[in-house]
Formats: structure tokens, sequence, C-alpha cells
């Protein structure tokens, strides 16, 4: 058995690649979550249930707080995780254009991105 040896830039691109991948999920989660959350907030402003104070006309279900309390938070996490995907994405390419370029790539931004991206891959897909 010998160990094959890979040049310091093709495992840096496959690190790199890993870290795209996880910032790719990580916006995605982001997407799902808003089509979910948009077909809830459609329904339960159609849907009715439940009559109003007067006794004659329904309620929306999206006029009852805990219905709010459910689907308010997720609607803003669907636009933190896109956003943060989409920025997390946006600092790989730079990494990636100094890795071609040739230019010094700091450890410790590779290091920060590679924790960033891994625990928001991990967050954003339970929440999703």
């Amino acid at each position: 058995y010998s160990k094959k040896s890979v040049s310091a830039a093709a495992s840096k691109i496959s690190y790199i690649t890993m870290m795209q991948v996880r910032a790719h999920i990580c916006n995605e989660a982001g997407k799902n979550l808003a089509v979910a959350c948009t077909i809830v907030t459609r329904y339960s402003a159609l849907r009715r249930q439940g009559y109003a104070s007067d006794g004659e006309s329904e309620l929306q279900i999206l006029d009852y707080k805990q219905q709010q309390h459910r689907v308010f938070p997720l609607i803003a996490a669907s636009y933190c995780f896109f956003f943060t995907g989409k920025r997390v994405m946006e600092q790989l390419k730079d990494i990636e254009d100094k890795l071609v370029s040739n230019k010094s790539i700091s450890k410790a931004a590779v290091t920060d991105i590679h924790a960033s991206s891994s625990a928001l891959k991990s967050f954003t897909t339970t929440v999703a």
C-alpha cells in the first residue's frame, strides 16, 4: 500500500467544494422552508374556524395567536437561512477566486467558514 500524494491546491479545492455544498444546503433549506411557510400562511388566511365575538362571522385561522406564534418565526427563519447561505457562498467564492489567482488565503478565514457552514447545515436542516 502506498499513499497517493495530492497537491496542496487539489486538497484545498476539494475542501472548498465540501463547504460550498454545505452552504448550498443551507440556502436550499431556506428556500424550502419559505415554500412551506407560504403554503401554511395561504391556508391559514383562507381557512375559517371558530366564531368571532359577534357570534356570526367565522375567524381566519391566521387570526389565532397560537397560529401566528408557530408560523411567523418560521417565516423569519426562512429569510435568515436564505441570506446566510448566500453570504457563506459569496465568502467561499472569494476564497476560490484567491486560490485560482494564487493569492494567499488565511487559515483563520477558512476555519471560520468551515465551522460556520458545518453548524449551519446541521441547524438549518433541523429547523426546516
